[in-house]
């Protein structure tokens, strides 16, 4: 009996001593070093002097410090929903003694967003992004379930055709990346936060993304080993894709398209993307729209509790995407942020139909977001609202300029 409690006990001391000699190593070595770790280093490195945060999704890109303020930085990340930039905030606001304000860019469809609710084995997909699959796998219809929707098709992830995996190649992978991709930012901001939380019922998520993620994965150790070893090799160096405050740097950014590709792929594409992810989400909790209401007048209430400022914005949107997208689903998102406003005398501006910005297209990459053009025209033009420093006698309105 006594052998048998020595032999529990010594293994279980060796996995304690693995344990905690893989996690200096993931901190020392870094690896995996991603995009969020990276940022949340930078930020914690400028804590004394950083002022300015810029959060919400990939609409943050509109933000361009060079033209607002030098001691700004982005946290925004695409896809982000409005949980998480609740979450991370309040991870990383109590390191932060010098920020003075944060401006969240939003657009109407981010209050229908959860992503935790968008199931790991299905995609959805605009049918034109489904035809572009079918051209480069024409099998691919016979290997996987497909549903035929209104305007989009669902992709049954977990019942494969065995004998045709061979046909999709690399195929299905590329699919079931996309399928678990809108998790994936969460996870690893979970491994980079300075924080020990998690977002409510989301400790699952935590646990992958702070504790198996980094020390069990096949990437974090084959990157190791070449790290160890090839002297001169670097890690997983995915911050060369970030600028010098924070905003995704991949070419793309610098994207123009003539006005009819643009606005074929904001009809075909864009509009039903997002429209998906409001269908989809309500249909699986209806209630996620209030939810995501109430998380953000937490958010509001948090920021201002800290004597932070908050500005909160809709970025403009190209001409044809407004045209096209539901009133319906504007009206509701609109009348809850002007309501904040009141409530909380804060700042919130929609920019959506900026006659100035809107309706040029050599200022989008796609229906709502602007490329590195449209960023500095939209930042120059407004430099002065997101520069201000609001008081209790001084809140601008919101509304289109």
């Amino acid at each position: 009996m006594r052998k048998n409690f020595i032999k529990s006990s010594s293994f279980l001391g060796i996995g304690i001593i693995l344990f905690l000699l893989l996690t200096q190593l993931k901190y020392t070595v870094s690896p995996s070093y991603n995009k969020w770790q990276y940022r949340v280093d930078t930020i914690l490195s400028r804590a004394d002097t950083l002022e300015y945060l810029s959060v919400g999704n990939s609409l943050g890109y509109a933000i361009d410090f060079q033209e607002i303020s030098p001691r700004g930085y982005s946290i925004w990340q695409p896809g982000n929903d409005i949980f998480e930039s609740e979450y991370q905030l309040k991870s990383l606001l109590p390191e932060l003694p010098a920020l003075k304000t944060v401006s969240i860019g939003l657009s109407f469809i981010s209050f229908y967003r959860d992503n935790s609710l968008f199931p790991q084995d299905r995609l959805f997909l605009p049918r034109e992004n489904y035809r572009q699959f079918l051209r480069e796998i024409p099998t691919l219809s016979d290997a996987l379930t497909i549903t035929d929707h209104d305007y989009f098709v669902e992709i049954d992830l977990s019942n494969v055709q065995q004998n045709k995996i061979s046909e999709l190649g690399g195929m299905l992978a590329k699919l079931q990346g996309m399928a678990e991709d809108r998790l994936y930012n969460r996870r690893k901001f979970y491994d980079a936060s300075p924080a020990f939380k998690w977002i409510p019922n989301d400790f699952h998520n935590f646990f992958r993304g702070k504790i198996l993620e980094p020390l069990a994965t096949p990437d974090h150790f084959r990157i190791f080993l070449e790290t160890m070893m090839l002297p001169n090799s670097q890690p997983l160096n995915r911050v060369l894709q970030l600028d010098a405050y924070g905003r995704n740097n991949t070419p793309f950014r610098y994207q123009q398209l003539s006005r009819d590709s643009l606005n074929k792929k904001t009809i075909e594409i864009t509009v039903p993307k997002f429209r998906i992810t409001q269908d989809v989400t309500l249909n699986i909790d209806p209630a996620v729209r209030e939810r995501a209401f109430a998380a953000m007048q937490r958010i509001v209430e948090f920021l201002q509790g800290e004597d932070v400022q908050v500005i909160i914005y809709v970025p403009p949107l190209y001409a044809t995407y407004n045209a096209h997208f539901p009133e319906a689903l504007r009206d509701p998102i609109r009348n809850f942020l002007n309501g904040l406003k009141q409530q909380y005398q804060l700042a919130y501006y929609d920019f959506s139909q900026d006659s100035l910005i809107s309706n040029n297209h050599l200022y989008f990459r796609d229906g709502i977001h602007l490329n590195y053009y449209g960023a500095q025209a939209f930042s120059k033009r407004y430099a002065h609202i997101f520069n201000r420093r609001l008081t209790a006698q001084n809140h601008p309105e919101s509304g289109q300029k």
